[in-house]
């Protein structure tokens, strides 16, 4: 199975690199279908391990919050393990983290 799937890979590749080659120069190449079907933790291990922003997860289910987090490369911890909505997050929305890196989500009660 793993010399199948690597011989698809390479074959993959082989029709990247023509179509690369055959397109003029300054043409845009659409991404090949495949990437965005990819799960993120495959995304973000081949794109190794650079700053990413942090998402705007306040408001949100943790459920929802864990969801948008793994997008952007990134994991949860929350804060206390129980029912509710993200009542803040650390670190802050916006701040550049390494991918990979923990999120704490607080959470707060409903209803």
């Amino acid at each position: 199975m793993n010399a199948n799937l690597t011989a698809l890979r390479g074959k993959a590749l082989l029709l990247v690199a023509a179509v690369l080659l055959a397109a003029p120069a300054g043409t845009a190449v659409p991404a090949p279908a495949y990437a965005a079907s990819r799960p993120a933790a495959a995304r973000c291990h081949e794109q190794g391990r650079h700053p990413v922003r942090v998402p705007y997860v306040e408001g949100m289910r943790p459920w929802q919050a864990r969801k948008a987090l793994r997008r952007a490369c990134l994991r949860a911890r929350v804060i206390p393990q129980a029912q509710g909505i993200v009542a803040y997050q650390v670190p802050r929305a916006g701040v550049r983290v390494e991918r990979g890196s923990v999120v704490r989500l607080h959470l707060a009660a409903t209803g």
